[in-house]
């Protein structure tokens, strides 16, 4: 899970499950297809050899970081919530 060290303002190789292509998007780790050793060793020697990028990684993590916070979540889903009952819109399951 990603989340942890973006929140920690670190950079990411993940493989690509949803939420990993949704975080990682913008810059903050690197995304590999699953079970691919080869891809995720490139990916591990580009984050310790290209010039910047570890460090641009771990920049774009650091912005992330706020919005990731527990509650900075909590607080989008009480909006979401004061939406939908101030729009009195009918949720079904």
């Amino acid at each position: 899970m990603p989340s942890l060290p973006v929140q920690m303002g670190k950079p990411v190789v993940a493989t690509e499950f949803p939420h990993a292509v949704e975080l990682l998007a913008d810059g903050a780790g690197l995304v590999v297809p699953h079970r691919d050793p080869a891809a995720i060793t490139v990916a591990l020697r580009r984050v310790l050899t290209e010039p910047g990028l570890a460090s641009g990684m771990s920049d774009r993590s650091a912005s992330l970081a706020p919005a990731l916070s527990w509650s900075a979540v909590a607080g989008r889903y009480r909006g979401l919530a004061e939406h939908l009952l101030a729009a009195r819109v009918a949720v079904t399951a």
